[in-house]
């Protein structure tokens, strides 16, 4: 059971993220789309694919921004730290190839804070969700 406080468990996330992955990759992911993508990469060390659902704004460049918010609990946006690592999105129903890197706040804390700026930029209603610039993780995409 969940409450306030308390974080969702694995299998009801499970059950969400595929759901919502089966949407966003049908015909019907209209107007899911216009605030979720899903990213789809495979492990840096286990070389596994995975898919997940999440959020992202877009900048002018045609660049695409991931915040990976709670960070500290997650995995899948260790896989971009460094020199990045390769990936595709779905977004609005079409599949987009780039390279993805992972800027958090405490190791790039100007990057990190241009990056949240950008986002907010894209998407004002997210704005006022937005983390302090140490506690942010910002997955840059830059398509291929």
């Amino acid at each position: 059971m969940t409450g306030p406080g308390r974080p969702v468990g694995p299998a009801s996330t499970g059950l969400a993220n595929r759901m919502m992955i089966r949407l966003l990759t049908s015909r019907w992911h209209r107007p899911w789309s216009r605030w979720f993508c899903v990213i789809d990469y495979r492990g840096r060390r286990s070389g596994r694919r995975y898919r997940t659902p999440t959020q992202y704004g877009e900048r002018p460049d045609g660049a695409v921004l991931i915040l990976a918010g709670g960070h500290e609990h997650k995995t899948w946006w260790r896989n971009f730290t460094g020199d990045g690592h390769e990936l595709r999105l779905i977004l609005r129903g079409s599949t987009v190839r780039g390279r993805a890197t992972a800027h958090r706040g405490d190791m790039d804390p100007t990057t990190t804070e241009r990056l949240l700026g950008d986002l907010a930029t894209a998407r004002p209603r997210l704005a006022r969700f937005l983390p302090s610039t140490v506690d942010a993780c910002v997955v840059l995409v830059r398509p291929r």
